[in-house]
């Protein structure tokens, strides 16, 4: 059963996700036409963030050069596609962090990242405290939330 498995369900919930992103990115075309490049990259990197991606590939897809892209994606975001890319991977590690208990170097790959240290570093850069401190903060945070007084 999917709902008594809690490592299931948060890759159901992934496949799902995938799947109906994708149906919208390939399967729309006229809607993706409305999009500019850069925004065609940013949706492009929410819904591929575990893949392996690299400013090549986000220039390819966006028929763009790397520096040019670069530069618009930056006027736009603030921050380089890569700095995005590690944004929207992190915020989805800390989800899992919280909602699941699958073991670190398993949420990194499925962050998108084949070296947990890589994972680690990025993690610890981004929020200034290691995967493990994290969840142990928020479980313990998750036990004061649940007594009834």
């Amino acid at each position: 059963d999917i709902n008594q498995n809690s490592k299931a369900l948060p890759l159901v919930n992934q496949l799902i996700h995938l799947v109906i992103s994708d149906a919208y990115l390939y399967l729309s075309p006229t809607n993706n036409d409305l999009l500019s490049p850069i925004d065609y990259v940013c949706s492009y990197i929410k819904n591929h963030y575990m893949e392996d991606i690299e400013l090549d590939d986000l220039s390819s897809i966006a028929h763009l050069n790397k520096n040019y892209l670069v530069r618009q994606f930056k006027n736009s975001f603030g921050i380089s596609p890569i700095a995005y890319l590690i944004k929207i991977r992190m915020e989805y590690a800390k989800k899992l962090l919280t909602e699941s208990n699958m073991p670190i170097k398993t949420i990194a790959t499925h962050c998108g990242y084949k070296d947990p240290s890589f994972f680690n570093f990025y993690f610890k850069k981004t929020f200034n405290i290691s995967p493990a401190s994290y969840r142990k903060a928020q479980q313990t945070d998750s036990q004061y939330d649940t007594i009834e007084i």
